[in-house]
């Protein structure tokens, strides 16, 4: 019987320490992963929802604009998008979920420009523009959601990873080797036992 370690009890020692590590990093891992699939689920949710929204709300507003633009004319129309339609400002940032770092799109600064006087434009527009300054943070608020889904599923599949390799690799290695060990070791400790008795059996017989 071999074993790529030496069958020592340092080894022995050190293997089940290992083992115990292996194990302990395997349900650290599993609880991470667990927690990563419960975030990403629930974000994935939350995308699909506010996608089916967002194209909602781009649907309308672009009806809207289409009303406006045959009633007004396409100059008319993008000069008055252009003097209505707010300015942002937005920045990016981090959060942290189980170690994994996901966008945080914040709107700052928003610069509302002042809608057009009603001599200059007609319902269909007022509520064309009224849509699309309702779209635009709907769909930062979308790219935000599709970033978070998309490091989650990433983070997911790397964890998944380690945790495999920790159960079907490392794992079910290491104990292979401690009860290699073990084995040798005790037998190797019967070995001395026999060879002791068979001592004792001489000098017992010699003193006769």
């Amino acid at each position: 019987m071999s074993s790529t370690v030496a069958p020592t009890r340092m080894n022995l020692f050190l293997l089940k320490k290992r083992l115990k590590l292996a194990k302990r990093g395997s349900s650290l891992l599993q609880e991470k992963l667990d927690a990563l699939l419960m975030n990403f689920y629930k974000y994935s949710r939350e995308y699909k929802e506010h996608r089916e929204k967002t194209i909602e709300q781009l649907s309308k507003a672009y009806d809207e604009y289409k009303s406006g633009l045959a009633v007004k004319g396409e100059y008319t129309v993008d000069l008055l998008s252009d003097l209505s339609l707010p300015e942002m400002n937005v920045e990016f940032e981090e959060q942290n979920i189980m170690g994994v770092k996901l966008p945080k799109l914040l709107i700052k600064d928003t610069d509302m420009k002042p809608n057009p006087p009603l001599s200059d434009s007609d319902i269909l527009l007022e509520e064309a523009m009224k849509s699309l300054r309702e779209t635009t943070p709907m769909l930062i608020r979308l790219a935000e959601l599709e970033g978070i889904v998309l490091r989650l599923y990433t983070a997911i599949i790397s964890t998944r990873k380690r945790v495999n390799s920790l159960k079907e690799i490392v794992i079910p290695q290491v104990s292979h080797s401690v009860n290699l060990i073990e084995l040798n070791l005790s037998e190797r400790a019967r070995e001395d036992f026999f060879r002791l008795k068979r001592i004792k059996t001489k000098l017992s017989k010699k003193k006769k």
